[in-house]
């Protein structure tokens, strides 16, 4: 195929004016995609861009022999498939639950609010002047992991 009608200039600063190909102008689309899925916040997004960007690299790959990048861009292809139709399908099983009508039970018809409460086992809080401080609580973090990283040490001293 003659491409030199298509052709768009580029610009360097030894050769002065060199030809771009389309095959190039898909390359640089299809690396777009890929810059542009590093600005996606939802991952629906990120995965749609993903697929589009392996669709964009197989083609240029493939119209370029870039064996490789065909091979990297259709192995990774069905797995953005596969987590984009895993994404959608959590998302429609949240929006079914959510539509759903929910019955309002009251506390004492569950059995507690807690595990060990419903277990039979529910035992009181600690009366307040045995509690820690959240100062006391972290020194006494802080000294347990201490012990525990220099432990090795002192055994073998």
């Amino acid at each position: 195929m003659d491409y030199s009608a298509l052709r768009l200039p580029i610009v360097h600063r030894r050769k002065g004016v060199a030809p771009m190909s389309p095959n190039d102008v898909l390359g640089w689309g299809a690396a777009a995609l890929v810059f542009s899925t590093f600005y996606a916040r939802q991952m629906t997004l990120l995965r749609m861009l993903a697929i589009a960007s392996n669709i964009g690299f197989v083609a240029y790959g493939y119209l370029n022999h870039l064996w490789p990048v065909v091979g990297l861009h259709v192995a990774m292809l069905p797995l953005n498939v596969i987590r984009l139709r895993e994404i959608l399908r959590a998302r429609a099983r949240v929006e079914k639950t959510a539509t759903r009508p929910m019955a309002i039970l009251p506390v004492a018809a569950v059995g507690g609010t807690h595990k060990r409460e419903r277990a039979g086992g529910f035992e009181p809080p600690a009366p307040p002047d045995t509690r820690l401080t959240s100062v006391e609580r972290r020194q006494t973090v802080r000294s347990i992991a201490k012990d525990r990283v220099l432990e090795p040490y002192r055994a073998a001293s």
